[in-house]
């Protein structure tokens, strides 16, 4: 029947499909439980430029030369990885859109994801924690994502990313399991 041969009894079929379903989600857990999780320690840059006061930097989404305003603000100062700034607005009540400027040049580095959901089991803080002197971002919520043009929402956890000079790369997460069984 449609190519699936059963071998043995209908008990050992359903066992083995169990495991066939369970084994890939208990290896991804295992995985993340053996990596080390990165520390901003381990990412750390110079910083040649002084620094801005602490705290993320909101800008209004409504703001018609949203290009203008970015680089006015980056005027001020980095807060991350030595020479940039993370300029954060809001796209509805949990969401998050960020960009990545740079303070000497006023070039703009859009990232591949936006945060749709702070997730209640972290506190409802700032989903992007990160640091002047470091080239590690932490993201922690709900990512949403645009694989081959379509929309993708995955699952709460904490994301991290390194800036390198071809923008953040994806270097490790954790999952909870009860967001892998959802």
């Amino acid at each position: 029947m449609f190519g699936i041969r059963r071998i043995g009894s209908s008990k050992a079929w359903s066992a083995n499909a169990v495991i066939a379903v369970l084994l890939p989600t208990l290896i991804l857990a295992q995985t993340n439980v053996q990596q080390p999780v990165p520390g901003f320690e381990n990412y750390r840059v110079p910083t040649p430029i002084p620094g801005r006061p602490d705290g993320p930097v909101y800008v209004a989404n409504r703001v018609p030369d949203l290009q203008g305003v970015l680089r006015q603000t980056a005027k001020v100062g980095p807060n991350f990885a030595g020479r940039y700034v993370v300029e954060q607005w809001t796209c509805g009540s949990a969401c998050i859109d960020f960009v990545l400027v740079e303070v000497k040049t006023g070039v703009i580095h859009s990232s591949n994801f936006r945060v749709i959901d702070v997730c209640p089991e972290f506190g409802g803080r700032s989903p992007l924690v990160y640091r002047l002197n470091s080239r590690l971002l932490l993201v922690k919520g709900r990512l949403e994502t645009y694989p081959a043009g379509q929309m993708v929402d995955g699952p709460c956890g904490h994301f991290y990313y390194e800036w390198t000079s071809n923008g953040l790369k994806l270097i490790h997460s954790a999952v909870p399991a009860t967001a892998l069984s959802k």
